[in-house]
């Protein structure tokens, strides 16, 4: 039996299978790639070989705050010795209506080579420390951290600052006395004839452990120019009005004015019951037949202006004297009375004025006058 030839029928043409179609441009990204990396190894070997050969410090560097990008390790301990020690501490005192800070000036200040402060192994060692750390940790490490700091990573070094004990202690005294003031009490004093009255005024008390710890952590913590120290702070009040004549010579004042109120009831004495010697009894008739009269005193005060004398016992007053304080110390008059019988015994108006012209109180010692119904 003869073997079967196959058929096999084939278009003139045609491939038996066809064959896959090979994708153009597959090598085109490894050699992107590849240049990126390459690009990013020759930058990086600059950057260990410029950090591992520079004399200065990387961008953004600080030591305790003070910029030394760029410098030497000379150039820096030199503006660490010019910038540090004028470092200011700035001191606020705290109560309960107290403004923030921001807003108002400080009520003490102090810079830090008055509180004695110095780097414990000086400035030399200060700005050379952080030179070797920064540039010594092996080359691809030191170009590690130079690249970083190209891109703008701030790199801060802080050095001990050390407390001269003996010079911190000289600082706090100085800074006691600024802030620490002795309330003013109200006083009453008696002279020619007059009552005088100083008015009170507050004090304060600052800690002075609280002060020291407070400047302390102020300054360990703070890498700025300046360090702020918030302080609470005590008020200590004068004594009042009240507290104030309760002493031997105010009373001794009061009673005997009393004494002499109640001898002008009684008796019918006149103003001049006041007097250094006094009259004798029954002689408010002498009184008024020499040149006194009968009036009622007319005074008012505001806040704005302040008191007005504009009739007072001894006459028509003209003039207030005040003193650099704008406090009345004593005012000029003209007594009507007296005035009245100068005229009536022939004097002109005008020299029955002048000579009816007086003073009452420290009126020679005033700062300025003025006219209690014009200013």
């Amino acid at each position: 039996m003869e073997p079967m030839e196959a058929n096999v029928q084939t278009q003139p043409g045609k491939r038996l299978a066809e064959e896959p179609k090979r994708k153009k441009g597959g090598k085109g990204w490894k050699i992107a790639l590849g240049a990126v990396v390459l690009t990013v190894v020759v930058l990086f070997g600059a950057c260990c070989m410029l950090a591992n050969f520079s004399s200065t410090f990387f961008p953004h560097t600080h030591i305790n705050g003070v910029a030394v990008d760029g410098l030497t390790v000379e150039e820096a301990q030199a503006r660490l010795e010019a910038e540090i020690p004028q470092r200011i501490c700035k001191i606020y005192l705290s109560t309960q209506d107290a403004v923030s800070p921001e807003s108002r000036e400080p009520d003490a200040s102090i810079t830090f080579e008055e509180l004695g402060l110095f780097p414990e192994d000086g400035y030399e060692r200060m700005a050379k420390t952080p030179f070797i750390l920064q540039h010594g940790k092996g080359y691809l490490s030191t170009g590690f951290t130079y690249l970083k700091a190209l891109l703008g990573k701030d790199t801060g070094y802080n050095g001990t600052l050390y407390w001269d004990s003996q010079q911190l202690d000289q600082a706090m005294s100085k800074l006691s006395a600024t802030l620490n003031i002795e309330p003013i009490d109200t006083t009453c004093r008696l002279e020619d004839h007059s009552l005088y009255i100083t008015t009170a005024k507050e004090g304060r008390s600052v800690a002075d452990n609280e002060l020291r710890r407070s400047i302390q952590n102020a300054v360990h913590i703070s890498s700025e120019a300046e360090a702020v120290v918030e302080l609470p702070v005590e008020i200590l009040p004068g004594k009042t009005i009240l507290e104030a004549l309760n002493t031997d010579l105010v009373c001794d004042a009061i009673n005997t004015a009393m004494r002499e109120l109640f001898l002008q009831i009684v008796y019918g004495r006149s103003q001049s019951a006041f007097s250094d010697d006094g009259l004798s009894v029954g002689a408010g008739l002498e009184d008024l037949g020499k040149g006194l009269r009968s009036q009622v005193g007319t005074m008012y005060g505001t806040k704005v202006k302040g008191v007005r004398y504009l009739e007072m016992a001894e006459g028509y007053v003209t003039r207030l004297a005040l003193d650099s304080d704008d406090q009345v110390i004593g005012y000029e008059f003209v007594s009507l009375g007296k005035m009245t019988d100068f005229i009536k015994k022939g004097d002109t108006p005008n020299d029955a004025y002048n000579k009816a012209i007086g003073t009452y109180g420290r009126f020679n010692d005033a700062a300025k006058y003025i006219d209690p119904r014009k200013e």
